[in-house]
């Protein structure tokens, strides 16, 4: 097993709380954005947790998620 193979299963139960944090700041700085037809990405999604506040806080615009580790 390599990169986050091992623990993948739990980081969504044990991510540190700091994510709460961040993820409350997403929707408030895309909200004042201008982000236009463009898509967001978000490179080294992990588990997606990231991935869902985006899309919930820009329903309009393409989200996708790209994460390199197998």
């Amino acid at each position: 097993m390599i990169g986050y193979a091992v623990t993948a299963q739990f980081y969504d139960a044990l991510r540190d709380p700091t994510h709460e944090r961040i993820h409350a700041r997403i929707p408030r700085a895309l909200a004042h954005r201008s982000i236009g037809v463009h898509p967001i990405i978000d490179i080294g999604a992990g588990t997606g947790l990231t991935t869902q506040v985006i899309a919930k806080a820009v329903p309009d615009i393409e989200n996708l998620a790209n994460e390199p580790d197998p």
